[in-house]
């Protein structure tokens, strides 16, 4: 069914390879709520795979790649291909890479707020380890560092600033310092009773998993579906 001929459409870099190809401008389709909310037994939900793009689903729920708009057309939290579509894990990997490279020193005090400062060199009174301060969250109990020297261990850094003393616990990769704390599913303080970190990995592929689910429409319904959506925005 060749309908997309009456479809306004763009030019759209839909692999994200600077080649733009002729896409339907979901976004200029009117009246399209009506059609949309008619009759929830036309529709179902999908869980996208690992690596599957829109026209990967399509062609596998309607042996055409030409339905891949619809996925935009059904989910309200599908707006931008590239933000709202799940990644694949091994792009999550290269997003953790690219924003967490660098490393963290972790703290265990709670009241360690305003003793250490952005730019001040530290050094670790038992592993002589040195590095300057790059960003102090006390909040999440981690300092981010850069030009590393040696291994800080379980111990108490010094700030060359005024002294000021911190216990930490070591360093580590700062893909793995905190991003927030959890208690029964909720956000909560780091010193909360029983609380558990999600570090920063942890989090980007959380929220990467919440994106899977997608609401589809049902092969047996897709013809029609399209036939009104033509109609619709053509009148």
């Amino acid at each position: 069914m060749r309908y997309f001929k009456y479809f306004p459409t763009i030019e759209f870099d839909l692999d994200g390879n600077n080649q733009t190809r002729d896409v339907v401008d979901v976004f200029r389709m009117a009246k399209v709520n009506d059609i949309v909310e008619n009759n929830a037994t036309n529709y179902r939900w999908y869980d996208i795979q690992d690596g599957e793009r829109p026209d990967h689903v399509s062609m596998k729920l309607y042996d055409t790649v030409d339905y891949h708009w619809t996925f935009f057309l059904l989910n309200n939290n599908l707006k931008n291909l590239y933000q709202d579509w799940p990644m694949s894990r091994e792009q999550v990997e290269d997003v953790v890479k690219e924003n967490f490279s660098g490393y963290v020193l972790t703290q265990t005090d709670t009241d360690d707020a305003g003793k250490l400062s952005v730019g001040e060199l530290v050094t670790g009174l038992k592993s002589g380890a040195t590095a300057n301060i790059v960003e102090v969250n006390t909040s999440l109990g981690w300092i981010k560092v850069e030009n590393l020297s040696g291994q800080f261990r379980d111990e108490d850094v010094v700030g060359s600033t005024n002294g000021n003393r911190v216990s930490i616990t070591g360093q580590s990769m700062e893909r793995y310092a905190a991003h927030h704390y959890e208690k029964d599913g909720e956000i909560v303080p780091r010193w909360t009773p029983l609380a558990s970190k999600v570090t920063q990995e942890e989090f980007i592929f959380a929220h990467n998993e919440t994106k899977r689910q997608i609401r589809v429409v049902r092969p047996e319904h897709i013809n029609r579906l399209a036939l009104e959506f033509r109609r619709a925005i053509n009148e």
